[in-house]
């Protein structure tokens, strides 16, 4: 189970920085720069939240 959980965790930051990359690219044609880099700190500061998890 431990290994599952691992990997789930891998995954789950993967997907979560593939997010912020998608979320960056398309404020970044937008525009919209100072929303994106707050949503990533807000991203990166729940990563711990759903590590604990």
């Amino acid at each position: 189970m431990d290994a599952v959980r691992a990997s789930s965790t891998v995954t789950a930051r993967l997907l979560v920085a593939v997010a912020i990359l998608i979320a960056a690219i398309v404020a970044a044609r937008n525009g919209v720069t100072t929303v994106v880099i707050r949503f990533a700190i807000v991203a990166a500061g729940a990563l711990p939240l759903v590590q604990n998890q």
